[in-house]
């Protein structure tokens, strides 16, 4: 990989990592396979609840999430995502 400095730096030290929160499988599969080719460290969640344990075990540095969702839904996640992992950017 190519030495990077910047704003970059930090993200591209090691392989971007994604967790994909949905509580459709069917279209966790579809996202992660159009992502699999793209050297990502990809995760998912079905369910908020889920996506914290796994923040808590290992940063993601991008979240993709949905916001329709039971167990509190998509907008609880990007609150505790904003206020215990900032530096993780969400994509909706």
């Amino acid at each position: 990989m190519a030495s990077a400095s910047g704003p970059w730096e930090p993200l591209l030290a090691h392989r971007p990592r994604v967790l994909v929160v949905d509580d459709e499988p069917d279209f966790v599969e579809v996202i992660e396979d159009h992502l699999m080719d793209h050297e990502l460290d990809l995760r998912s969640a079905p369910d908020p609840e889920v996506a914290l344990k796994r923040l808590s075990e290992a940063p993601a540095d991008v979240l993709l999430v949905d916001l329709q969702m039971p167990k509190g839904g998509g907008r609880r996640l990007l609150a505790e995502v904003a206020r215990h992992h900032p530096d993780a950017a969400c994509v909706v």
